[in-house]
């Protein structure tokens, strides 16, 4: 009995210690669905997707892969097609048409929108692959890197970020579209010369649907104003002086700037000023200060009532938790944290 037991143990601790391995490829794919946002009525749901560009691509990406095989074969290198890492590697290296373009990258982060009132059983049932669907942007040579929906019908996506025009990084911006969420009026509502920075959507205006409230960094990297943009046009008409050297803005529900968070430009120990105010007619004041780049809290929303706001903080400890600032008081109202992650 004793035998059986061990035998049991040794058994079981064998298959716990078993590593399911996975193909490095894997960690580097597109997901399948990235992004997903529920327009403000919550009847679409509109989700970046990865789309082959056409099946041409793909057998040239094929031909010059063989090809590629072959000759590195005759310079030396040995058969490099069981090593799937290294030849991604020479693929990025050497497999390029005249404009840049990787002929093996095969798919393009484009903008899907689902009716998730769609009357189909399997819809309905939580199965969003069997709603109808519109595919709303038709990229071929750079993905979609950002959006937001306007208001129920239009939905603002930025570009760039990729490797396709030679260039990487966040900051590599190369345009603001809109489409609507049938993929018609499309418009390119801010050129790549003048999509310099970020825009970031701060509201929507219930009373006006043609405009939205952004915050936008077009004067500095991190330094942002505040401005009404037409979402049919792409012009911006700016709402306020900053108060300082603003580095992110909130607005209630009725579209109020009302609150702020400010670089310190006299401290040393790059300290966070946040500033309030009660109304568009009100003073700026200071309600909190914290130290540091990696501590504070951010902003996510005013409440319902528009009286405290929603944050994420990680004062007083490694990890963010969910809180309720409380304006008047200063006082920070933990709702949820869980222990050991963000």
């Amino acid at each position: 009995m004793k035998f059986i037991l061990a035998l049991f143990t040794l058994l079981l601790s064998s298959h716990v210690l078993a590593v399911e391995e996975f193909p490095v490829e894997n960690f580097f794919k597109d997901p399948q669905m990235l992004n997903p946002q529920l327009s403000p009525d919550g009847n679409y749901l509109a989700v970046l997707v990865p789309l082959n560009i056409n099946e041409e691509t793909e057998r040239v990406c094929k031909q010059r892969t063989k090809k590629l095989i072959e000759t590195l074969k005759k310079q030396g290198y040995g058969d490099v097609s069981n090593n799937p890492e290294l030849l991604k590697q020479l693929k990025k290296r050497f497999i390029r048409s005249e404009e840049g373009v990787h002929f093996c990258d095969l798919s393009r982060r484009n903008i899907i929108v689902i009716w998730l009132d769609d009357p189909n059983l399997d819809c309905q049932q939580g199965n969003y692959g069997r709603c109808e669907r519109v595919r709303v942007t038709q990229l071929r040579s750079q993905n979609v890197s950002d959006f937001f929906w306007a208001n129920n019908d239009r939905i603002i996506f930025e570009t760039g970020g990729d490797q396709l025009n030679g260039i990487t990084g966040y900051a590599d911006t190369l345009g603001i579209y809109a489409v609507n969420k049938d993929g018609s009026k499309d418009k390119q509502l801010v050129k790549p010369e003048d999509a310099d920075g970020n825009v970031v959507q701060l509201n929507l205006l219930k009373d006006d649907p043609d405009h939205i409230l952004v915050m936008r960094n077009d004067r500095k990297r991190y330094l942002y104003d505040v401005y009404k943009m037409n979402v049919f046009t792409g012009k911006f008409f700016r709402q306020l002086s900053p108060p300082g050297p603003v580095i992110a803005w909130g607005a209630d529900h009725e579209g109020v700037i009302r609150f702020a968070a400010m670089q310190d430009e006299n401290s040393l120990s790059y300290e966070t000023q946040i500033i309030y105010r009660e109304n568009e007619d009100s003073e700026w004041r200071e309600v909190d200060r914290f130290e540091g780049l990696q501590n504070g809290w951010g902003q996510l929303g005013f409440t319902k009532n528009n009286k405290k706001i929603y944050i994420t903080s990680n004062l007083g400890r490694d990890t963010y938790s969910i809180g309720l600032f409380d304006p008047e008081t200063g006082d920070i109202e933990d709702l949820f944290e869980n222990e050991g992650t963000d």
